[in-house]
């Protein structure tokens, strides 16, 4: 969502001919992508399916983390 905000910031601050298109395309992710953090938000909250799911994500990216990288090895040796 952040690169879609710059562009858009950008070529409306530098009065590009497309700003108001990008500015009406930033507008439209950004109402889509709010939709969903909701729709996310809410079923966290009632689905235990969505909170298992959240806490492998959070012990997936903790891993990565720690290991700096891909945890796994490939099983095919390349």
């Amino acid at each position: 969502m952040v690169v879609v905000l710059s562009r858009a910031s950008r070529s409306l601050s530098e009065g590009h001919p497309t700003a108001q298109h990008e500015k009406m395309l930033c507008d439209s992710w950004c109402i889509e992508a709010a939709a969903r953090v909701r729709e996310t938000m809410t079923a966290l909250q009632s689905d235990p399916q969505q909170q298992e799911l959240f806490r492998n994500f959070k012990s997936i990216s903790t891993a990565l983390v720690e290991r700096g990288g891909v945890v796994t090895s490939n099983p095919l040796g390349f």
